[in-house]
Formats: C-alpha cells, structure tokens, sequence
C-alpha cells in the first residue's frame, strides 16, 4: 500500500498571534553559468545584498549569508508579508566589476599554476568586498487589503490613478513611476480610509517607497523644481494625463500622454492622444520615443528637450497653443476667409480660403 506524503505543517497557524504586515525584501542572484560560473546555482536567493567575502576565488559564486531555499514556502510560513520585492543581481557582471581586487596566489607546484581548470583557483580576495549593485528591482503587491486598499483610493481622490497598476497583476518596476507620481496623494487620502487594517498595508507601501526611493525621489523632485532634468530621472518626468509638446516644423504640437511611460532604451516610450485638423477635427493615437539628446551634459535645461511637459514652457507656448486652437475651433463651423500674400518681387496674390466641416454644417 503505496504512503501518503506527509503534509507541510505551516509555521504561521492560526493559533499564533496575527502580526502587523510587513514588506518582504529579497536579493536574488542570478548567473549565466558561463567559464568559470559553470558549477553556480541559475538562480538564488538571498534575505541579504550579496557580495564576495575574503579568501573567495574567481570561481566563487556571488552570494549573502542568509538565504532562502524556496520563496513560496518562505511567504507561506508568513501570510503577514503584504509586498514582495525582489532585487536583481548579476553575478558574472559583479565578478568583472572587483576583477581588480583578486591576488594571485605563489604556488610552488608549476603542475598545478598549469591546470586551466585550477587558474580560477588561484586568484582569491585579501577581504571582504562591498555589496553588489543590483541591476533591476520589482515588486508585486500580495495583500487583499493593500488591493482593496488602493482601488479605494481611487474613488476618493480620482487624481489618483493605479490603473495600470490593476492591469499588470499587482506587479510594477522600479523606479515605480505610479508611486512617484502618486505617493503624496496616497499619504494625504490615507486617513480617509475607514479599514485601519488597510491603512495599515498602504502604510507598509510607503514606508518601502520613503526607505528605498525616498532620496531618489527627492533628487528628482528637486531637479524639476529648477527646471532641469537628468537622464536618471527622464521618466519620472511624465506623469498620467500630462500635456506634452514638441516643436515640429517651428509650430509647436501638444500630446495628451495616456498613462505612464514604458521605460527603458535611450528614454521613455509615451503613449498619447492629439487632434489634429485637415478641414475636419480629428482624434488620433500616437506613440511617442521621447529619446535623451547626444549629449555629454549629465544635467539639461527641460526645455531642450525635443518633448517635454507644457508646465515647464517658459516660451509662452501654450498661449500659442490656445490662440491657434481657438482659431481651429472656429472653422468647425462654415466660414469665409481671406489671405493676403507679403510684397514680394512679383506680383500681388489675393488667396481666398474657405472652410467647411461636413460634420457642422
């Protein structure tokens, strides 16, 4: 008679005290197994940033001290954590990074100093080295309540807007640009909330943010305020329903951004909306590559840039914009128009001009 398996006792019972949420922060460590990683896990984990210790070799695998055999089992034993974070490691690209630090080491077996396979062997660290940079870091909400929590957010400060969030699975990249743009709302709406166990989990949100991104946000904010923009924080600088402009054929031109930007590449991807007018209105979808100018400039002026929000124009152009579409505007409706051509050399043209839209007459 074939045995039943034995069945995983969870640590977190109900007969334990229920504990406040909490975020679960974790490094996780991954390798290309390529010469040299070849005997290194694909991936880890870890609930400390890894780096090399003293006495490790060139064929040591990059690690932390605490780690972590299986995730799921780990949140399982802790049903309090709200967020899992999850911070990307690279660790052929941290072993190139302190390649400079290793000594070899004065073997007198020239047998041995010959081995190809042993040559990683021989080069070790004196010390400890700092810890790894991690190259990407994401996020993926758990909680029901954290969920209901936000989605009720929404309802009582419409400015506020996860959306994307919802449609993403609860999941989101760093720099977490809905957090960014959203954080100081969050905390002003909070105390709204009538669930104190909701509060509870958005507070665990933004305790992450302020601990994790808090100066880089910061930084970012700062920038802005004095009109300057840094590649680091290109993104952030487009927030959901955001006019955009750009200068084309030396009229300028307004977008609608629809959400936020994908990131990544040589800058942010904007999906927009924009009218445009050909004798009749109409509403046109556009994907806009907002590209970081060749420049050697670490900082720029954000009007240099080719697109950027219309609130930090200090050109005038949005009455521009408002003159030209007033003018627009008024052809919805049958009218007569005249031009007069400049003196020129020639002759003097007279050019009438009349505008009708099929959709108002």
């Amino acid at each position: 008679m074939a045995t039943r398996p034995t069945k995983r006792i969870k640590l977190g019972s109900h007969h334990q005290a229920k504990l406040d949420p909490e975020y679960l922060l974790i490094h996780k460590v991954e390798c290309g197994q390529s010469i040299n990683h070849n005997h290194h896990p694909e991936t880890s984990y870890f609930l400390d940033p890894p780096r090399l210790f003293a006495k490790d070799n060139k064929a040591s695998p990059l690690r932390g001290t605490i780690s972590i055999t299986d995730v799921e089992e780990h949140l399982e034993d802790n049903e309090h954590i709200s967020i899992i974070i999850y911070r990307t490691y690279d660790c052929e690209e941290y072993h190139e990074s302190i390649e400079e630090n290793f000594e070899r080491l004065r073997l007198s077996d020239y047998g041995v100093r010959t081995v190809s396979a042993m040559r990683p062997y021989l080069f070790v660290l004196s010390k400890d080295m700092t810890a790894a940079m991690c190259v990407s870091e994401d996020m993926t909400l758990l909680s029901h309540d954290l969920k209901e929590a936000l989605t009720k957010l929404e309802i009582l400060e419409p400015r506020i807007n996860y959306n994307t969030l919802m449609l993403n699975d609860w999941a989101l990249n760093a720099p977490y640009l809905q957090l960014y743009h959203f954080r100081d709302l969050t905390r002003q709406t909070i105390r709204r909330l009538a669930s104190i166990e909701e509060r509870n989990h958005v507070d665990v949100l933004l305790r992450y943010i302020d601990e994790g991104f808090g100066d880089d946000y910061a930084e970012a904010d700062d920038l802005f305020a004095r009109g300057l923009v840094s590649q680091k924080h290109h993104s952030k600088l487009f927030g959901p329903d955001e006019t955009v402009i750009t200068m084309k054929e030396g009229q300028p031109v307004a977008f609608i951004s629809k959400g936020l930007p994908k990131t990544g590449g040589s800058g942010p991807t904007l999906y927009c909306e924009n009218w445009n007018f050909d004798g009749v209105f109409e509403r046109k979808e556009s994907i806009v590559d907002a590209i970081w100018p060749s420049t050697s400039s670490a900082i720029l002026p954000i009007v240099d840039l080719e697109y950027f929000p219309l609130k930090y124009d200090t050109a005038g152009t949005k009455q521009r914009l408002l003159a030209r579409g007033q003018v627009l505007w008024n052809c919805r409706k049958r009218s007569y128009m005249s031009y007069r051509a400049p003196r020129g050399k020639g002759d003097i043209q007279m050019v009438r001009l009349q505008i009708v839209d099929a959709h108002c007459e």
